[in-house]
């Protein structure tokens, strides 16, 4: 998803910071994308460091994204892809105001 690494156009990362140290404690990268014509941004990674979760940096990181896609991109819409079964992931999108908005299911089969 990046062929030019980190330069790749319309991708952005960025660090997410321990305000009161000034540590990075994580990580969030989005893609600035189009959707029936209108501009839409797409959350492709967020991660924060063991040492620092359950603290609150993830459900920040994603209002603070939210602000800035709205705000400097004039972006509607935020989305982002979730396994159903990581539970956790789903329980902190949920949180920030995500919806569900497709599922898509499978089933196992012997043989």
């Amino acid at each position: 998803m990046l062929p030019d690494g980190i330069s790749t156009e319309r991708h952005h990362i960025h660090t997410i910071v321990e305000t009161a140290s000034d540590t990075g404690v994580g990580y969030l990268w989005y893609e600035e994308r189009e959707k029936a014509g209108r501009p839409c941004a797409f959350l492709c990674d967020i991660g924060v460091f063991p040492d620092y979760r359950r603290r609150g940096f993830a459900l920040a990181a994603l209002e603070a994204l939210a602000d800035l896609v709205a705000h400097e991109h004039s972006t509607m819409r935020l989305e982002l892809h979730v396994f159903g079964q990581n539970g956790a992931a789903r329980a902190l999108y949920a949180k920030a105001g995500f919806a569900e908005t497709n599922v898509l299911m499978a089933k196992t089969l012997d043989g």
